[in-house]
């Protein structure tokens, strides 16, 4: 195995700083032990794929032609215990939410040293409860309804992250929701190369740090794929279907429940919210159905892959224009039992910590996960139906749909229940 060399470092590392061969001497010893170079080369290349990918999503059009895709009205489907007992919960809750925890801190006026998006504290809800206790209060409510034993299994960023340390204490004290079946999944971690794929690194008193990112928001599917003792598990359980939810985001309960009745002939749902105009300026992703030689594929299209042709598709009443993507996916357990094969993504330019220059972040796509399905749908939802927590304001509106849907007085009852 290669290891890291004097040249190796001059070559492909960009240090912040001036270091003299002492601290260079430590670089180097930092690099092989925890980033050896075989694994820079490999996520370079990685990288490399990424952004091919990216310029083929540029033509994607070129090939494929546009129609809209089939939709199903979700205020049609009713619970159906039969089918919930099928089903299992999928939180994705590992994002830190830097901005938002900046932001917030500004309007408080005081530091929030354990503050993570998924179990940040919503004002007039029992002690504790974020966006995901909210969740797991209304699934251990229907458990308790039922006598169902759902899984729920919640991803958490990186190992060493915030929320990979934060999020597992603060379901604890809450007794677990007395949740039996729960599992956690800490997504990946990769090096963020700048835009001449060099490592960047910073040495400062005495700490050396390089510049890495989660593998996006796909990265939590991934870790998922790759467990295969986990989908084994799921499925010796009964567990057929799927349904992933943002662990920062409060819902109306029949979202979680009712959707396990949607029809059977579908291997996946995207849930999205219909358009009643379609504006060029608009910023959110749409889901298409692209057609090449007799087969179809369901697709998420991010804003800038949009073009004239697709803000025209309307749907057979000609009310409504394409669906935009919530993020919400219901699909087959069968898909992950599959080999597949995930593409690379990279976003946008972007700068992270350690680093002062912007470059893709490169990972995978969540969005991507529903294109392996044989048979997708679209479920559309009302808007008025789920809040994620965003932005300050958002916090407001996260506690006004928690009154709305009474899940409030879910969260007192389950919090007295746990509390005997």
């Amino acid at each position: 195995m290669q290891n890291w060399t004097d040249e190796l470092f001059e070559q492909y590392v960009d240090y912040l700083d001036d270091l003299s061969q002492e601290e260079k001497n430590k670089a180097i010893e930092f690099l092989n032990q925890y980033y050896p170079f075989s694994r820079y080369t490999e996520e370079k290349l990685d990288r490399q794929k990424a952004l091919a990918e990216l310029e083929k999503t540029k033509n994607l059009f070129n090939e494929y032609s546009q129609k809209f895709p089939s939709v199903y009205d979700f205020s049609e489907m009713k619970q159906d215990l039969k089918e919930l007992k099928k089903i299992a919960f999928f939180f994705t809750a590992g994002g830190e939410g830097q901005r938002l925890k900046e932001s917030l801190e500004k309007s408080q006026n005081s530091k929030m040293e354990t503050f993570t998006k998924a179990t940040y504290k919503i004002k007039g809800l029992p002690e504790n409860y974020g966006p995901l206790m909210v969740n797991l209060a209304i699934i251990k409510d229907l458990s308790n309804k039922t006598g169902i034993s759902f899984p729920v299994i919640i991803t958490l960023g990186p190992k060493g992250s915030k929320t990979y340390e934060l999020i597992p204490k603060e379901i604890e004290k809450n007794k677990n929701f007395g949740i039996e079946n729960l599992y956690f999944i800490a997504q990946g971690e990769r090096l963020h190369l700048d835009k001449n794929e060099k490592i960047t690194l910073k040495y400062s008193e005495s700490e050396i740090k390089v510049s890495k990112n989660p593998d996006e928001s796909g990265g939590p599917f991934k870790a998922f794929y790759e467990d295969k003792n986990l989908i084994n598990t799921l499925s010796e359980k009964g567990i057929e279907k799927i349904l992933f939810v943002q662990g920062t985001g409060v819902y109306n309960p029949k979202i979680l429940f009712n959707t396990a009745s949607a029809k059977k002939e579908h291997d996946a749902y995207i849930l999205g919210v219909a358009r009643r105009k379609f504006e060029k300026t608009d910023p959110f992703g749409s889901i298409v159905l692209l057609e090449k030689e007799g087969k179809n594929q369901l697709r998420i299209i991010e804003a800038h892959q949009i073009n004239d042709e697709t803000r025209l598709l309307k749907d057979k009443t000609n009310n409504y224009y394409l669906p935009i993507n919530t993020g919400l996916y219901f699909l087959d357990l069968k898909i992950f039992k599959e080999k597949i094969d995930i593409p690379f993504y990279a976003s946008s330019e972007k700068e992270i910590e350690n680093s002062t220059k912007k470059s893709p972040k490169i990972g995978f796509a969540g969005t991507d996960f529903p294109r392996f399905a044989k048979n997708p749908a679209v479920l559309l939802i009302s808007p008025e139906d789920f809040a994620n927590l965003k932005t300050t304001e958002s916090v407001e509106e996260i506690f006004a749909l928690a009154k709305r849907f009474n899940l409030d007085k879910i969260c007192e009852k389950i919090n007295l229940e746990l509390a005997i």
